[in-house]
């Protein structure tokens, strides 16, 4: 089920992202789409409150890129536990804030595949090209080194 809400005032505008990022043959979760759709109704600071185990990577990327280019001021307040694709759209914001209580993760991308060596291989580049993006996300963000990032 997706859990995605939009709060707005004249000032500010409020978004909870709670749950799956991109839908799952299971349930409606967090796209693009829905993100893009909401932001283009408002034209005031930005408030994004996240907790999100994660989902599938592009769509992550893709909702990371779209929060961090929103023209006006953007904080993510990142709420209980935020991973993968959910952590790569938490440090989206201009301002990021983050309890003593929640958890944070991150990691190389993952991912099920089925075909011969050459499928595997093309698989294997796509996930790398995934990492790679990520690893440039997290490097900026935190002015830490690509190797330092990589070991996290």
């Amino acid at each position: 089920m997706r859990h995605f809400e939009i709060k707005s005032s004249s000032e500010l505008t409020e978004i909870d992202i709670f749950g799956q990022i991109g839908d799952s043959f299971f349930e409606e979760g967090n796209t693009l789409d829905s993100v893009k759709a909401e932001l283009q109704k408002t034209d005031t600071e930005l408030v994004v409150n996240i907790a999100s185990l994660g989902g599938i990577a592009f769509e992550g990327l893709a909702i990371h890129d779209l929060i961090a280019s929103y023209p006006f001021n953007t904080t993510v307040n990142i709420l209980g536990a935020t991973a993968s694709a959910g952590a790569i759209i938490a440090v989206a914001g201009d301002t990021v804030n983050i309890s003593e209580n929640s958890l944070f993760l991150i990691h190389n991308s993952h991912g099920i595949a089925q075909g011969n060596a050459d499928d595997m291989d093309k698989v294997a580049q796509d996930m790398r090209k995934i990492d790679d993006r990520m690893v440039s996300i997290f490097t900026n963000r935190t002015n830490k080194s690509e190797e330092t990032i990589r070991d996290l």
